[in-house]
């Protein structure tokens, strides 16, 4: 499962229960929703999937990246895509 559908599937953990269950919760790993009062409050993330989040953060904040993904998502609109295989052949990697 994706980062982003886990994130979006996270539970819910009061804050109360949260202390209770503190070490347990967080040898689980999973991402959760922390409420009060029944509201999100906070969003517990584990370390390897916060680092993950803040790599794609300072991706997107490149704007040379969003202009080619842009010109990209253009010319797919528009059918035209280079296959895999010849974008590696021209990076010289293999597929």
């Amino acid at each position: 499962m994706s980062l982003a559908a886990q994130l979006l599937r996270a539970e819910s953990i009061g804050v109360r229960e949260l202390k209770n269950h503190l070490s347990a919760v967080l040898h689980r790993g999973k991402p959760r929703i922390v409420t009060e009062r029944n509201k999100p409050r906070h969003f517990l993330v584990p370390y390897e999937d916060m680092m993950e989040i803040i790599e794609i953060i300072e991706e997107l904040s490149d704007p040379k990246l969003l202009v080619q993904l842009a010109q990209t998502r253009e010319s797919y609109r528009k059918g035209k895509w280079v296959p895999l295989e010849t974008t590696a052949k021209d990076l010289r990697l293999k597929a």
